[in-house]
């Protein structure tokens, strides 16, 4: 997927699946590692393939930021959002992360994190209110990402 070239007709598409691939395998490791991710807990095995993927989906989804308007790119950017919470939760996330968008945002500040994730979560409900998955955005953007955390 990686090697499709940029000027090919599915090449949003590629890298849509792509994103999408490194999105899936950073969920599933933090769901099989929720307990030993915790703070002050040595890293596990696997973090920094983990952190990795993270960079290659940032990158991939900065690289698509003009060239789609899709439903499924805003849903991928906002679950990227999550996965960089979760880690910044943690205490996981670095401070040389690449951010989708650019900006510099502080690692060590989940409130800040989960502040941009909530912000890409209703960006992208707002392209897709009709969305199948909506009540389970709404208790992720309500319950499972929330202020006071």
């Amino acid at each position: 997927l990686d090697a499709v070239n940029e000027n090919a007709l599915r090449f949003v598409d590629a890298q849509l699946r792509l994103i999408e691939l490194y999105l899936m395998r950073i969920d599933a490791y933090l769901t099989q590692q929720d307990g030993a991710l915790a703070r002050g807990k040595p890293a596990p095995p696997g973090v920094p393939a983990l952190l990795h993927d993270l960079g290659l989906a940032a990158r991939a989804l900065a690289g698509l930021n003009d060239r789609t308007e899709s439903r499924h790119y805003y849903r991928l950017v906002a679950d990227w959002w999550y996965a960089a919470y979760r880690l910044a939760r943690v205490g996981r996330l670095p401070a040389n992360i690449e951010w989708p968008d650019g900006r510099m945002y502080h690692a060590d500040r989940p409130a800040e994190i989960g502040q941009a994730c909530r912000e890409a979560y209703r960006r992208y409900l707002r392209r897709a209110p009709d969305a199948p998955d909506r009540e389970d955005i709404l208790a992720r953007i309500y319950f499972d990402v929330t202020e006071w955390q």
